[in-house]
């Protein structure tokens, strides 16, 4: 009886321990993204706190996509962003300067490559 009433305490204490891991990490999420204060947060609903890291989770997973896209379209010579921009030459040309750089730090020579 009494290793029974152990591991129910090991397991109630791995509930808890695991809980506030969760909370400080629901709390961490919203705070560094949009610098909202412990307080606010706490005022929040749970399913409004699991929606916004939901959103939270699929903006970033969207940058990382189109970064990923964008460094494969520089590697292939087709630089052109996937995003909406008002000056495209512009941002092309930041493109280049910064594949350049980056060919300089890496102690590589950039080839321009005809349309």
């Amino acid at each position: 009886m009494r290793k029974v009433q152990l591991e129910i305490l090991y397991f109630f204490k791995y509930l808890k321990e695991t809980e506030d891991k969760l909370y400080l990490s629901i709390v961490d999420s919203l705070s560094s993204e949009y610098g909202w204060k412990v307080g606010y947060i706490q005022n929040l609903t749970m399913s409004e706190a699991l929606g916004l890291l939901g959103a939270i989770r699929d903006r970033k997973n969207s940058e990382d996509l189109m970064t990923q896209m964008n460094v494969a379209k520089g590697m292939a010579g087709k630089i052109s962003s996937n995003r909406v921009t008002k000056n495209k030459k512009k941002e092309s040309t930041n493109e280049v300067k910064q594949l350049q750089q980056l060919a300089r730090l890496i102690g590589k020579k950039v080839k321009k490559v005809k349309k």
